[in-house]
């Protein structure tokens, strides 16, 4: 029978082992990373807009994803680089916008 010590040891060589993934080289990107064109928002199209009020963004066309984040909302933590955020402030108007 295997003593708990060793049983640690050979969990820990396990767990490094699978991290032992190769990084790519300096100046290539991570295949498993979106391309830079995939990253873009519609930050540039709504941010004309801040100290607008809401209705103004009915005028836009913006694609999805989109979330706009009113006082006292719960916002996630997920990062999601094509999403446009759009935050309205406490008097009613669009206060900021950006990507994630």
């Amino acid at each position: 029978m295997i003593k708990t010590p060793l049983r640690l040891l050979a969990l820990s060589l396990c767990a490094l082992t699978a991290c032992n993934e190769e990084a790519p080289a300096a100046g290539e990107r991570d295949p498993a990373l979106p391309k830079p064109s995939d990253l873009s928002c519609a930050m540039d199209l709504v941010t004309p807009l801040v100290g607008e009020l809401p209705e103004a963004l009915e005028t836009l066309d913006i694609p999805d994803p989109v979330r706009v984040l009113r006082p006292g909302m719960a916002m996630t933590q997920d990062y999601r680089p094509d999403r446009t955020n759009i935050e309205i402030g406490p008097d009613g108007r669009i206060v900021r916008t950006w990507c994630g």
